[in-house]
C-alpha cells in the first residue's frame, strides 16, 4: 500500500512521526473527526486532509499554529473537558524546545484559518475551507505558490528531490460555494510531494496564510 502522504524532513515537514489522533470531541468545533498527525522531530501538529480514489487514500497535511512546549508524541483527546492533551520530550532528531511536556489544546470558538478538505481532479486542486473568503485574492495568481516534486526509491538513506519543472499553476478561481479554490494545474499528474502555499483573507478580512504539503496517486 502507498502511503497517505509523504513527509520532507528538508522542507521541514516531518523527519520522524510521533503518531496520530483522531478529534472526536464536540469542543473542537469544526474539527470534530478529522485526523491530526504528530511530528516528533519538527514538533509540530499538523491536520490530515483526506480523499480516496479508486481504493487508494491520498491527501495532505496543513499546520495546525500551537507551539508545543516539547516534541509531538502522543495526543489523545480527554473524555473529562473534551480537550486535546499532547505529550512529548526531546532526544535524538528533534528540535523540541524542552527536555518533556504535557500541552493542553483547546478550540477558542473563534474562526479556523484552516483548509477543510483537498480534492484532486483533472487539471485541478480544489481546497475547502471553514470559512467564506475574500473574492479578490482568492481569485489572485499571485497569492499562490505552486511546486511538486518526485522522490527516488534505492538503497540509500533518504532520496533527492527532483523538481517535476512540467507543473505549473496557471490558474486561480474561487468556486460558487465562497468557500472552496480551485488551483489549475494543467496536465496534472501523481507526484509524491506537492506544496501549495497561500496568502488569502477570509469574507471577514481576516488573514488566511498556510501551506498544505500534499501527495497525489490517482488523479480523475
Amino acid at each position: 500500500p502507498k502511503p497517505l502522504v509523504w513527509m520532507s524532513k528538508k522542507r521541514g515537514i516531518d523527519n520522524s512521526g510521533g503518531g496520530q489522533a483522531w478529534v472526536t470531541s464536540d469542543k473542537w468545533g469544526p474539527l470534530k473527526d478529522q485526523l491530526l498527525h504528530l511530528s516528533y522531530g519538527q514538533s509540530k501538529m499538523y491536520v490530515v486532509l483526506k480523499e480516496e480514489k479508486k481504493g487508494q487514500v491520498q491527501g495532505g497535511v496543513a499546520r495546525i499554529p500551537v507551539e508545543l512546549s516539547s516534541s509531538a508524541m502522543r495526543a489523545r483527546i480527554n473524555p473529562r473537558d473534551g480537550q486535546l492533551y499532547a505529550s512529548g520530550l526531546k532526544g535524538w532528531q528533534t528540535n523540541a524546545k524542552g527536555n518533556g511536556g504535557l500541552d493542553r489544546i483547546r478550540y477558542t470558538g473563534k474562526p479556523v484559518h484552516l483548509p477543510k478538505s483537498i480534492q484532486v481532479k483533472k487539471d485541478r486542486i480544489e481546497i475547502g475551507f471553514y470559512e467564506a473568503l475574500e473574492p479578490i485574492a482568492a481569485n489572485s495568481l499571485s497569492q499562490f505558490k505552486f511546486g511538486a516534486w518526485n522522490i527516488r526509491w534505492s538503497f540509500n538513506y533518504g532520496s533527492p528531490e527532483i523538481p517535476i519543472k512540467e507543473l505549473e499553476l496557471k490558474k486561480v478561481e474561487l468556486l460558487e460555494d465562497g468557500k472552496t479554490i480551485a488551483l489549475h494545474v494543467p496536465n496534472l499528474k501523481p507526484v509524491h510531494m506537492a506544496q501549495i502555499d497561500y496568502d488569502i483573507k477570509s469574507a471577514k478580512g481576516e488573514e488566511i496564510k498556510g501551506r498544505i504539503d500534499h501527495t497525489i496517486h490517482v488523479v480523475e
